[in-house]
């Protein structure tokens, strides 16, 4: 899966987030972020915030009863 964006005048597509084999869950916009719950590195869902400038990926919260964050490849 990936968060995908598509201008509805012109039909363009952009992928904003790489493809995964991982859940993605309704994204939501929120000024020059898009907000999604996600199970990048395992089966446990967490909430991930991408940057729209930069295109960056950031891990906002953690699955519950695990201490380390996952790691995201945006390469």
């Amino acid at each position: 899966m990936a968060v995908v964006s598509q201008d509805i005048a012109s039909g363009v597509t952009e992928v904003l987030t790489p493809f995964a084999h991982a859940i993605l869950g309704m994204p939501v916009a929120v000024n020059d972020w898009i907000v999604f719950p996600a199970s990048y590195g395992g089966t446990s869902v967490a909430m991930y915030a991408l940057d729209t400038h930069s295109k960056q990926i950031h891990q906002l919260t953690r699955p519950p009863g695990n201490d380390e964050a996952a790691t995201v490849d945006t390469a």
